[in-house]
């Protein structure tokens, strides 16, 4: 009888996991920009509903697309509202093209088509979740200043159709908390990264597909987690991995991480 009842209770608790879990998902608002008053990401008048909460954003789907007639700038904030500005996932889609200059810090899913600028020397564009640039389509991320961190893995150029551009300028960096994947997976996608001077830090593994491109330049620095010589050298010899006409790049392992730079 105590199993029975044991077992009993199990699946009720199991159910109302399963309940909460959807009332949680059907409850999520997908408010999209429109930009009909100016260019204030935080202005209520440029989205289609106009009782968002930036407050709370926990259960919110935020899309990006052309704006009518004005794209968002100052993307972000500064001060203490970190945790509190999150939303659920962020999407921009073709023709979007935003700035962001404080912090911004989506807590799901990130896909990124259109164009993107960091664009602030504060500025931090932190993805707590996996993020994909050209899924599908054309996405361009430029980091003109300050930082953008990816928790889980950056996948540039995803799926059939996803061509995605990232451009890392001098003193800036992107730091990925897993793999990044360049032009890697199903549709071959193209996927194209480029370090001229600032920095990019990978937790886990570099991975290039047929069509994925990754070219240093100046003090431009790639830097992954691990003893990963011999890959990357593969990839230096196919060409996947290049620099600057005349340059020769060097791969060091410093017993922690490898590092790929152009010998000096």
């Amino acid at each position: 009888m105590k199993t029975n009842f044991t077992i009993t209770k199990m699946r009720f608790f199991l159910l109302a996991i399963s309940f909460f879990g959807f009332v949680n998902f059907s409850n999520a608002q997908i408010i999209n920009w429109t930009g009909g008053t100016d260019t204030n990401f935080y202005n209520v008048k440029n989205w289609d509903n106009t009782s968002i909460d930036f407050a709370n954003l926990i259960t919110v789907d935020l899309i990006i697309g052309a704006g009518s007639p004005n794209n968002p700038a100052n993307l972000g904030f500064t001060g203490t509202e970190t945790m509190a500005k999150r939303p659920r996932t962020f999407t921009t889609n073709t023709g979007a093209n935003i700035t962001i200059t404080g912090t911004f810090f989506p807590n799901g899913l990130s896909t990124l088509n259109g164009t993107i600028n960091v664009d602030a020397l504060a500025a931090q564009f932190s993805m707590r979740n996996t993020a994909y640039l050209g899924k599908g389509t054309s996405g361009m991320l430029n980091i003109n200043a300050g930082k953008v961190l990816v928790k889980n893995a950056l996948y540039i150029g995803n799926a059939t159709g996803g061509n995605g551009l990232v451009t890392v300028n001098s003193g800036t960096s992107l730091e990925i908390g897993n793999s990044l994947e360049i032009g890697t997976g199903v549709g071959d996608p193209i996927g194209d990264l480029r370090i001229k001077g600032g920095t990019v830090s990978v937790e886990t593994a570099l991975n290039i597909g047929p069509n994925g491109h990754a070219f240093i330049s100046g003090t431009g620095k790639l830097i992954v987690t691990g003893n990963k010589e011999a890959v990357i050298k593969s990839y230096i010899k196919s060409r996947a991995v290049s620099c600057t006409v005349g340059k020769t790049l060097e791969v060091l392992f410093d017993g922690t991480k490898t590092t790929v730079r152009i010998k000096a």
